[in-house]
């Protein structure tokens, strides 16, 4: 732990230096990001930005000066400092950074030591058991030998959740005394459906689970070759399935998709890239692209969602306290119209070479989308006077993501095209919880009564005055929401382009008839245990054949 005290300045390179590598490192992480994930990009980009934390670096600058401790353990002590700082504060979104704190100081050291990363280096496909894996860490493994993942810590709501079921691996997440219980080369069998393993498996359970598998292969091929038929139902009621994206080199795979359109084009990455705010003409020409790519299909774009929580770096003196009821989104646009007029004019130009609509987020009042329509009007009489093609009557829609949002939900009707419902958000702000904070994640329930009775109104309230609503959220790729959005009257689902296909696989086994009934017995009741049993029996039910492919088999890492 000690060092000579002609050591120190030798030992202050060390330190920074090893910081500048895992930033070089981390960054580097964040571009093999799948497009689709914006939040695990985020969660990078926070931790970048930790490693080169003044109160970080300076305090372990002063530990090594003052009392000769080598970088490592200089790290330690100031890591336990701002630790206990952070969990001695009365908001929970701070309290819950001391995990990303002591992910960023263990690689540091991991670097200071000349370590590597364990799990980059596996060489056969395996089962990875872990007490928790940071983003991080699941983007750096080697997806193509990773079979599945079972960790101690989490819940569905959690980053390493999330991950999983976006790029389709196995995951069963919380399961206590995994690490006591297992070892090393044993065959496990994951159920991810169930939320269960099986350590040892015997001849007869790994028969039954061998079958099921090559079912499922068989299963994911016959969806992959119905991609392009439409989403309808026994009853011949039909649903649109579009895609989410982030970036134009994702057209190509909502083609493949099947996908009827992209219902959420998230614009926030061109903002992050670089040190500078992206030109008009950038913008531009990202948009034209993703327009003329997938036209006559329609494309919304959601205006600018970045705040104090995603600023790029020439705006770091703007980070807040608590971005997620801070300057974000919509309010940000309004405060810095200059930004916000820009990527409109962009947007607007972009309209002239497809079928481009806007969809302003995080909206909580009329004067807000008054105020928003007024700036996208004078935008298009700019363009028109300067003789630049565009959209001068681009549709405009609103995210529902707020609780103020749906309970003016037939006022905001009055006054947009569409309505596209951000369950991500709105779960976040009806329930008062952070998905990413394991110790609530057990009460992140799609099922609340609140949740599926808010997504009702809206739906009522956009059908009423004649405008489609969509679903762009997280639920909206979740078998186990599909009939229940079917039988609200839900008229897009929006998801990333790889679950495009098995959603239109899924919709045309199913009966708006008995999606109706089921969304109906849900609505009634105030019990979400009872909901989610409801659900679960009725999708054995109606999907059998299809909800028993969530299975796989191989042996632990």
């Amino acid at each position: 732990m000690s060092i000579m005290p002609d050591a120190t300045e030798t030992e202050v390179h060390r330190l920074h230096e090893a910081a500048q590598k895992v930033r070089e490192e981390l960054a580097c992480a964040r571009e093999f990001v799948p497009a689709y994930l914006p939040e695990q990009r985020e969660i990078i980009a926070s931790h970048m930005l930790i490693c080169q934390d003044p109160k970080l670096l300076q305090g372990a600058v002063e530990y090594i000066r003052e009392q000769s401790m080598n970088a490592v353990w200089a790290l330690e002590k100031t890591g336990e400092s701002l630790c206990a700082a952070f969990r001695a504060i009365d908001d929970p979104y701070l309290r819950e950074r001391v995990q990303d704190i002591r992910t960023v100081i263990g690689r540091i050291q991991s670097c200071l030591y000349g370590d590597k990363y364990i799990a980059s280096e596996q060489e056969t496909p395996a089962v990875l058991l872990a007490e928790e894996l940071s983003p991080v860490d699941a983007i750096e493994l080697k997806l193509e030998r990773l079979l599945s993942l079972v960790t101690v810590e989490g819940g569905q709501a959690t980053h390493t959740a999330i991950l999983a079921r976006s790029l389709h691996i196995p995951a069963v997440v919380g399961v206590p005394g995994l690490l006591e219980s297992s070892r090393e080369g044993e065959l496990v069998i994951v159920d991810a459906l169930k939320g269960c393993i099986y350590l040892e498996p015997d001849e007869t359970e790994l028969a039954e689970f061998v079958r099921r598998q090559e079912e499922y292969s068989h299963w994911r091929e016959q969806v992959r070759r119905s991609a392009y038929l439409p989403a309808e139902t026994l009853d011949a009621v039909r649903i649109e399935v579009q895609a989410n994206i982030e970036e134009a080199k994702e057209c190509e795979a909502v083609l493949e998709s099947g996908a009827e359109g992209i219902g959420l084009c998230r614009t926030e990455l061109a903002y992050l890239k670089g040190k500078s705010l992206p030109t008009e003409n950038v913008l531009y020409e990202e948009y034209r692209t993703i327009a003329q790519s997938l036209a006559p299909a329609r494309v919304i774009f959601r205006t600018l969602d970045l705040g104090a929580d995603k600023m790029s770096e020439q705006q770091q003196e703007l980070r807040e306290a608590n971005p997620d009821l801070g300057l974000r989104a919509i309010r940000y646009c309004l405060r810095h119209q200059d930004v916000f007029r820009t990527q409109l004019r962009a947007l607007l130009r972009a309209g002239a070479h497809g079928n481009v609509a806007v969809m302003l987020p995080m909206i909580t009042g009329i004067q807000e989308l008054e105020t928003s329509r007024r700036i996208i009007n004078e935008v298009a009489t700019e363009l028109c006077a300067e003789g630049m093609p565009c959209d001068p009557h681009i549709p405009v829609g609103v995210m529902i993501e707020v609780p103020a949002a749906v309970m003016i939900a037939d006022a905001l009707a009055r006054e947009v095209d569409f309505f596209s419902i951000g369950t991500n958000d709105l779960i976040h702000y009806l329930l008062a919880i952070d998905r990413r904070n394991t110790h609530v994640a057990y009460l992140h329930e799609p099922l609340h009564p609140a949740v599926v009775r808010a997504v009702k109104h809206v739906i009522d309230c956009a059908h009423h005055e004649g405008i489609g609503v969509s679903i762009c959220g997280e639920l909206a790729a979740d078998p186990y929401c599909l009939p229940i959005f079917l039988g609200m009257g839900v008229d897009v689902l929006s998801a990333s382009p790889q679950r495009v296909p098995i959603l239109k696989h899924l919709a045309r086994k199913l009966r708006k008839e008995d999606c109706t009934e089921l969304a109906h017995s849900v609505l009634m009741t105030t019990d979400v245990a009872a909901a989610n049993r409801m659900v679960t029996e009725a999708l054995f039910e109606l999907l059998r054949e299809e909800v028993d492919f969530h299975f796989t088999m191989i042996h632990t890492s």
